[in-house]
């Protein structure tokens, strides 16, 4: 989630096994899930159908893949999916996925720890839409503007008066508020 957040991937989609609880531990996150957009699925196939309906390719990671992370183009929308540590990926997800990547390592080992491997592949994936793109988001103006009145609103003492400020200086003259 911090990795994630740091980059400006914003949202995230957790899918939890029947019965499995997630919880973000602060000491963990940092605080950095109060700025993710984080949904909760109960199975892959509800989740992996709600992407594509939004057009979303999805990509897992996986160490029986043969195309590099490198080989991708994620100027395409693109979900990337990564397993727990334990068990990795499930194989309905697998079978669900557009496109199963790898991580190429050098050493011995078969895996990077998750955490590591997500900070690798969000690296790589933003800067590959810098490369591509020129630019990493895809936010509009209005949307860029909603997410710095969201940030003053929650982690400053007097946010919700700049927010108050700042809707009445470029909200209120365009839509006419009273």
């Amino acid at each position: 989630m911090r990795s994630s957040e740091a980059f400006g991937f914003l949202q995230m989609y957790l899918v939890d096994a029947p019965g499995a609880r997630f919880k973000a531990a602060n000491r963990v996150t940092q605080g950095a899930d109060k700025w993710l957009d984080v949904q909760k699925w109960n199975s892959s196939e509800e989740c992996v159908a709600n992407l594509k309906k939004q057009g979303i390719r999805v990509c897992v990671t996986s160490l029986e893949a043969s195309k590099p992370i490198g080989e991708l183009d994620f100027s395409i929308p693109t979900a990337l999916v990564l397993g727990n540590e334990k068990d990795g990926i499930s194989e309905t997800m697998k079978s669900l996925a557009d496109e199963r990547i790898i991580l190429p390592m050098q050493g011995f080992v078969q895996s990077y720890n998750i955490s590591v491997a997500g900070a690798l592949c969000l690296y790589h994936i933003f800067q590959d839409r810098v490369q591509r793109l020129g630019r990493n988001g895809d936010l509009t103006e209005t949307e860029k503007m909603a997410l710095l009145a969201n940030y003053y609103f929650r982690s400053l003492e007097s946010g919700p008066e700049k927010v108050l400020k700042f809707l009445e200086r470029y909200v209120k003259p365009c839509y006419k508020i009273n």
